[in-house]
């Protein structure tokens, strides 16, 4: 959240700021690309969570921070009005995707038609960082899940400005919290800016996910270049998890993880007990949607349409507007498609609108985290037993006595 600023007073009201950054902050960072005089910046929390950092002493008092900020802004939301299934009919890119393949088609095409996309990536340090691009090569590198919280720098979000003050179509892609932080910090709605959010239940903080690479790394004995929550080349659509690694000698090698429950991070995100705490409230799972389509998975498709192979993995394609009817008219030929109920999309993606409860572990691992380690954690909370690892790899033996036949 940024720093509340009170009119009448001319300064920044630190006890309404500070009680708000606890409480409510998303860490979208609008407030830091807004502040007219770098009265705010960006750093982690004691969980390693994005925070603005205010800086007193430069503050004018200006408002501009607030004026960015979705907490205090009213971001105009609309119906969730058609809802289909869909799954690529490129192969290729399919299995890229972690579900259906509909933002990689999403995006590619406002870039052929001469826009820009603003997605997430990982960066050299393997932080997930939204980048501004109009290039297809990293489209690709935006594709997957990335369950993490993820950085918006002050240079994204001035060049999605720029970029549409001089006409250009933007698709800012995003989960639903940082769509609205988007256009607050545009003042609105440009005709020309379309939006992509996803149903999600909350996401961990990059602190944490900093701490997981590091203990990959040192097992390893290399520098971790690309982390896959879901890979589908392996187990098809699934929870499989994929650690790319570059060794000394300059060889990048490897290693798929069957069971996400072995990665103490994935298995901490599945359990849903180190989110931000605003995610336990969020405000934005509701069936009135601040995007323009809204993109996830279609779980148990199959039990819907059997005609599709489930597991390659389906897409949830739910429109919410005009703009976002016509985005999906552009590409949905290049698809296998049917059209569902919306109530049917709700029922097969709770986190549409819903999010999660607040785990009673939740405030230990953070602690955990801070005053033991990641080793620590990793073996109190998320340690399998030898039984549970045994269980995990019978599907993996029975495929392999199949293959074997």
């Amino acid at each position: 959240m940024c720093a509340v600023v009170s009119e009448k007073r001319g300064q920044a009201d630190d006890g309404c700021c500070a009680k708000r950054v606890e409480k409510e902050c998303t860490g979208c960072l609008a407030c830091v690309a807004a502040c007219p005089n770098s009265a705010i910046m960006q750093g982690p929390n004691d969980e390693g969570f994005y925070r603005p950092k205010l800086d007193a002493s430069r503050c004018t008092g200006c408002g501009a921070c607030a004026g960015a900020c979705h907490l205090v802004q009213t971001c105009e939301r609309s119906a969730l009005e058609s809802a289909f299934a869909a799954q690529s009919v490129d192969v290729g890119e399919l299995l890229e995707s972690t579900s259906g393949g509909a933002f990689r088609a999403l995006a590619s095409s406002v870039i052929r038609h001469g826009g820009l996309v603003c997605g997430v990536v990982w960066d050299e340090e393997m932080r997930a960082v939204h980048a501004l691009t109009d290039n297809l090569e990293m489209v690709r590198r935006m594709s997957g899940s990335k369950y993490v919280q993820s950085l918006i720098g002050e240079d994204v979000y001035a060049g999605i400005g720029r970029s549409l003050a001089s006409g250009r179509q933007v698709l800012f892609s995003g989960l639903p919290c940082q769509v609205a932080a988007a256009k607050s910090y545009l003042g609105g709605s440009p005709e020309n800016l379309l939006t992509v959010d996803f149903p999600c239940y909350g996401v961990p903080s990059p602190g944490f996910f900093a701490e997981q690479i590091s203990d990959l790394e040192r097992k390893l004995k290399g520098r971790i270049v690309d982390f896959r929550f879901r890979d589908k080349r392996k187990n098809g659509f699934s929870h499989t998890t994929v650690v790319e690694f570059e060794r000394p000698s300059g060889e990048v090698s490897s290693v798929t993880i069957d069971d996400y429950r072995e990665v103490p991070y994935h298995h901490a995100f599945g359990k849903c007990d180190c989110f931000d705490m605003p995610c336990y409230d969020c405000r934005y799972a509701s069936a009135e949607r601040v995007s323009d389509i809204t993109l996830g998975s279609f779980w148990g498709i199959e039990e819907v349409d059997p005609s599709f192979d489930a597991k390659n993995g389906v897409s949830m394609v739910l429109t919410n507007t005009r703009a976002g009817d016509r985005l999906w008219d552009s590409v949905k030929e290049s698809f296998k498609v049917s059209q569902q109920d919306v109530q049917t999309a709700i029922e097969h993606n709770a986190g549409l609108v819903r999010g999660k409860e607040l785990p009673p572990a939740r405030k230990e691992v953070y602690a955990a985290l801070k005053s033991r380690g990641f080793s620590y954690v990793a073996r109190k909370f998320y340690r399998l037993s030898i039984s549970r690892r045994i269980y995990s790899r019978l599907p993996v033996l029975a495929r392999i006595r199949r293959m074997l036949k």
